[in-house]
């Protein structure tokens, strides 16, 4: 469906900006660019949170797709991955303001300013990631 298509694809549009923003290693894992992506700024806070919301949602269609539950914009994703269980919860708002954010960032039409973390704060608030041992 065109939802898990464009999911992709943004997903690889953002890694790849961040791959080149911040000369991360080309061809390591998800989790290794997360990682190693820098947190000093308000930008690069909510450059690397985004990261690890979308990461979840990316990695939940790519390969547990059944345990994606799209519902008119909103996600519930619940799954294990290697004794690790990640879960999600984002509701349509949350998904829109994510892309925005997300497209904003890679236009470059996003500043540093108290506003961004009120976005960081609102996205936050709509989305619910758990890890736990399975």
């Amino acid at each position: 469906e065109a939802w898990v298509a464009g999911n992709l694809l943004l997903f690889t549009v953002f890694d790849g900006y961040l791959e080149n923003k911040y000369h991360l290693t080309e061809g390591a894992s998800f989790r290794e660019h997360y990682n190693n992506l820098p947190d000093n700024t308000s930008i690069e806070i909510i450059e690397k949170n985004c990261y690890r919301i979308f990461k979840i949602i990316r990695n939940g269609i790519q390969h547990n797709l059944s345990n994606v539950n799209y519902n008119d914009g909103s996600y519930n994703i619940s799954y294990c991955h290697r004794n690790t269980s990640y879960a999600l919860q984002i509701s349509k708002n949350g998904v829109r303001y994510l892309y925005t954010l997300i497209m904003n960032i890679i236009k470059g039409q996003i500043g540093v300013c108290t506003e961004n973390i009120g976005h960081l704060g609102i996205m936050m608030e709509l989305c619910t990631r758990y890890t736990q041992t399975c």
